[in-house]
């Protein structure tokens, strides 16, 4: 059975699975279409900040993908809705125009004050050394650190881009603080993305990010798909959360019959935030 049957929701990543700066990828748009006439469940889920939900519908049904405000789930509105139900009244917002708006749509001030509730980070271009200088003096006061996601570069048509996380890299490096993270990996954005399914229904995650899109689905319990060519090397670990259930080119092999996707097991394990090397020895006597 092919994979477009096995499941009643598909979660998508947007960059560098549906599409790489203006342009769709290969498969894209027709996969998309064939699954709707399927009348299975979609939402699109973006760890990109710097964009709102009806820019990011709008942009899809510019390049031809049927696409509405309701299916779409960035970690800008997601990180706006979660100050929103912590009762987070001002903000000083390290990143763009977009993340700004979807805080204020869910009414956190985020006019310049001395002292705030939340320090949360973003992206945007402009950001200055002053700014970080400002945003740590924050955080070091008592405001709660809050990042829309933690992604090291941002696909672009030129290659990776620095992105969200070398911000927040530097305000954990000055304060020795960690923050509170809403994007993929996390649990908050798949949370969002399936709250309007029935419990009982088949989800899976289709991304091109083994330590996002993959680790986030199956740390919530997602078998998980990754787009990504041949020369993808699996982690060692049988039990790396990372690992895809199964690795393929585009999008157009959801609905290829030779294609199989291996049953996904909720771990019985949390998955740590950080992954070191390490050694292990064994000593024997002469016995």
């Amino acid at each position: 059975m092919m994979i477009a049957d096995k499941f009643d929701v598909f979660l998508f990543d947007l960059d560098g699975v549906v599409y790489i700066g203006p342009d769709p990828l290969p498969e894209a748009v027709e996969s998309l279409r064939r699954l709707r006439k399927k009348q299975k469940g979609i939402r699109f889920l973006t760890n990109n900040p710097c964009t709102t939900r009806e820019k990011t519908a709008k942009r899809l049904r510019t390049l031809g993908i049927e696409a509405s405000c309701d299916e779409i789930i960035t970690s800008s509105w997601v990180t706006a809705q979660y100050l929103s139900k912590e009762n987070i009244k001002t903000a000083f917002v390290l990143g763009d125009q977009n993340l700004k708006w979807e805080c204020q749509q869910a009414g956190i001030d985020i006019q310049d004050q001395v002292d705030v509730d939340a320090v949360v980070v973003g992206w945007d271009d402009q950001v200055s050394f002053h700014d970080i200088k400002k945003a740590a003096s924050m955080i070091e006061k008592g405001a709660t650190f809050i990042a829309t996601n933690t992604d090291k570069t941002f696909p672009t048509p030129e290659g990776p881009s620095p992105a969200v996380g070398a911000i927040v890299e530097a305000l954990r490096v000055s304060t020795a603080k960690e923050p509170l993270v809403i994007g993929k990996p996390y649990p908050h954005m798949f949370k969002e993305a399936l709250r309007d399914f029935h419990p009982s229904s088949q989800a899976v995650m289709i991304g091109d990010t083994p330590y996002t899109d993959i680790l986030g689905a199956h740390q919530a319990g997602i078998p998980a798909i990754l787009i990504a060519d041949n020369d993808f090397k699996p982690y060692p670990s049988a039990r790396d959360l990372r690992n895809p259930d199964v690795v393929v080119p585009h999008l157009k092999s959801l609905f290829d019959d030779n294609i199989n996707i291996k049953p996904s097991v909720t771990p019985s394990f949390s998955w740590p935030d950080n992954i070191k090397a390490g050694v292990a020895g064994i000593i024997f006597d002469k016995k």
